[in-house]
């Protein structure tokens, strides 16, 4: 499945998403940059939510010891 991008340069056609694009774009770089570092805030926040959670209920879960002999 490729990712595509519309491109306003060559008359609105749509395009494969190449590695280099965050390298030639300057504005497109930033924007990812700030959904990046919101999503890892937002990421973070949601890991330590479930972990509070699984720690009040662990009477809903099966701990599985594996055998290292």
């Amino acid at each position: 499945m490729a990712i595509n991008k519309l491109c306003l340069e060559s008359g609105g056609t749509w395009q494969d998403v190449s590695p280099t694009d965050l390298d030639n774009d300057l504005q497109l770089r930033q924007q990812t940059e700030r959904i990046y570092n919101s999503y890892q805030q937002a990421s973070q926040k949601a890991i330590i939510a479930m972990n509070d959670w699984v720690r009040q209920h662990q009477e809903m879960f099966l701990e599985i010891k594996e055998d290292l002999k």
